[in-house]
């Protein structure tokens, strides 16, 4: 687990409880170097969120980062 990870999921300011669930169950399982891959079925234990709703959740993320590059 990264505390700097979780620390910058839990401040950002995300319209979509979804997204934020999803960013703090990813931050939960980064290494030191930030990196993660929990599977979608834990992101959706974590969070209560179906795994349809978190795979979705993922998708909207990507192709957002995608648009403010």
């Amino acid at each position: 687990m990264s505390i700097e990870a979780l620390n910058w999921a839990l401040n950002l300011q995300l319209d979509k409880p979804v997204w934020k669930a999803v960013l703090i169950g990813i931050a939960n399982h980064a290494n030191p170097n930030g990196q993660a891959w929990p599977s979608v079925a834990r992101l959706s234990l974590y969070s209560g969120f179906s795994e349809k709703t978190i795979r979705a959740a993922i998708k909207q993320m990507c192709q957002a980062n995608c648009h403010t590059n």
